[in-house]
């Protein structure tokens, strides 16, 4: 700035004019009054207008509170003509001390940018640096590993070693006021968004995504928790115990109804064959409609899931069953397989043993139960299954890699009445984002604008060149790892309004929003009890006889 308040151009127009060293002196002392930035910004630019009728012509005046650490920052731009003088210019330090321009070869600094390293091991970090050091730029064009190192690494010169090697920390905090800049104070209570998770690579990939979101500066920050099942999440969530758990779409109703739940975020895909669908395949030539499915054999990927939820609506809605009542399907269907209602107290234990006839023993502890309904059509254990239209097509492609799946069986769909083209009982997303349903709105903000921030940052459109972590791909060589490979974006319900999403009929979930959950739920232990009361009235009644 010039310390002498008059213009360096020579002309009436004091564009590169700045105040004098009076008003610069003061800077400092407008920078702590974070809580007053518009009274002090009024107060500073009239303060210079006034000094001698200057005219500024300032681009921008930016106060940024950063509210945790109580600090500003102040960006005074000024358009200045090239040939201004240096030596009519002042260095502001942290302190409110000024410091020349010109000649000074070691001006005062607010912040430094370390350099950028390469990280390794302690027990590789001498071949890594022999690595490193061999690297040169004259095969940045070439086709073998080491040019595509030299451009990940960015190489235009052989990166000198450092000398002794330090920590990452030590070689931070070398630099002036970086690691004070990143530090932040913690709230309390405590803002993080805990993510609850059922796996050991769930919980993996979940801290190493809560490290990428630290660097990139998402906040609130994530952070992580261990429990034994995907149920025992929803009961964590339910608690209280945990903010949200990531959950297939197979726990949408279970969530909702019994945990006290709600969806904030979806994992959608633009592409029809990567969506979970509900279908009903037979075995060709067997059956032409759904009506003929009476009596006879059916195969679910699970109990409660979304193909038990699709096929009851679908049967209650054609008045093929009276009521939601499991009691009511197991009427309808013969023996069936619908694996963990054996673990289901609230239905009677006879309609347990029905869905469970026609099951494998492992068919529960299966890492696919999609695969263990299919096969159990293939195999003659069902008549029906219904599976996601992926599952099929991995099995018509000889992609499902068990002994089982090697001799291909003639396997088609039935398409239900009012299905259209695609032969569906339902469609939805391939997983949910879920929090409690009392979660109060600034949370759920927080919620949704970190998750969204993590879908830009690390989705499938990232916005660097080479992904520095991918929220959808596979983690340590496994796919569907807290995330689905297949998702494109997490987003709201309203993405079901959207293009394609809104022309496609049979959404399960905005069906879902009219479920009646506890006559579904209740119906079967009620007629239960019900029994069970009635059988003690016959006896006392029957006393009183004799």
């Amino acid at each position: 700035m010039n310390k002498a308040g008059r213009s360096t151009t020579g002309r009436d127009d004091t564009a590169s004019s700045v105040v004098g060293a009076e008003v610069y002196a003061q800077l400092p002392v407008f920078l702590k009054f974070g809580s007053q930035c518009n009274h002090w910004s009024i107060e500073l630019t009239a303060h210079i207008r006034r000094r001698r009728g200057f005219r500024f012509r300032f681009v921008h005046l930016l106060f940024r509170f950063l509210s945790v650490t109580d600090k500003i920052s102040v960006i005074l731009l000024e358009k200045n003509d090239s040939y201004a003088r240096p030596d009519n210019y002042l260095y502001l330090c942290r302190d409110g001390s000024a410091q020349p321009v010109a000649g000074n070869k070691a001006p005062c600094v607010w912040l430094n940018r370390p350099w950028p390293v390469v990280i390794a091991k302690r027990q590789s970090a001498e071949a890594v640096t022999q690595l490193a050091w061999s690297l040169t730029n004259s095969s940045v064009t070439g086709n073998d590993w080491r040019a595509a190192l030299e451009g990940l690494l960015d190489v235009r010169a052989p990166p000198p070693p450092l000398q002794p090697p330090r920590a990452p920390l030590d070689h931070l905090a070398r630099a002036l006021g970086y690691q004070e800049a990143y530090s932040q104070s913690g709230c309390n209570p405590s803002r993080h968004i805990t993510i609850c998770t059922s796996t050991t690579i769930e919980k993996s990939k979940c801290d190493w995504l809560s490290e990428a979101a630290a660097v990139y500066g998402v906040t609130p920050p994530l952070q992580c928790s261990r429990s034994p099942t995907a149920r025992a999440c929803l009961e964590a969530v339910q608690k209280g115990q945990a903010d949200v758990v990531v959950a297939d779409a197979d726990w949408a109703v279970a969530a909702q109804r019994s945990y006290s739940l709600q969806p904030l975020l979806f994992e959608f895909t633009p592409i029809f064959e990567q969506l979970n669908t509900v279908v009903p395949y037979v075995r060709k030539g067997s059956f032409d409609k759904m009506a003929d499915l009476r009596g006879k054999r059916a195969a679910f990927p699970q109990y409660d899931g979304v193909a038990w939820h699709s096929v009851i609506r679908y049967l209650t809605n054609r008045t093929e069953i009276e009521s939601c009542n499991v009691a009511h399907l197991a009427e309808y269907f013969g023996e069936s397989c619908a694996p963990g209602v054996e673990r289901a107290e609230h239905v009677r234990g006879d309609i347990r043993d029905k869905f469970s006839k026609t099951c494998r023993e492992e068919a529960d502890r299966s890492a696919n139960k999609e695969y263990e309904a299919l096969r159990s059509v293939v195999e003659g254990r069902s008549d029906v299954a219904f599976i996601n239209l992926r599952t099929y097509k991995e099995y018509a492609g000889k992609l499902i890699p068990e002994p089982w799946a090697a001799d291909l069986k003639d396997v088609a769909p039935i398409c239900p009445e009012g299905s259209g083209t695609c032969c569906i009982l339902s469609w939805s997303s391939l997983g949910q984002v879920y929090a409690h349903e009392n979660v109060t709105a600034p949370r759920r903000h927080d919620i949704v604008n970190v998750f969204q921030k993590l879908d830009q940052l690390f989705g499938k459109e990232y916005p660097f060149d080479i992904a520095t972590f991918a929220l959808y791909g596979p983690f340590d060589h496994k796919f569907d790892v807290l995330f689905h490979n297949n998702t494109r974006q997490l987003a709201t319900s309203n993405q079901m309004y959207t293009h394609p999403y809104k022309r496609w009929p049979l959404n399960f979930e905005k069906n879902l929003r009219n479920y009646t959950f506890d006559r579904c739920h209740t119906n079967s232990s009620s007629m239960a009890s019900a029994g069970v009361l009635l059988y003690f009235i016959i006896l006392v009644f029957l006393k009183f006889l004799h």
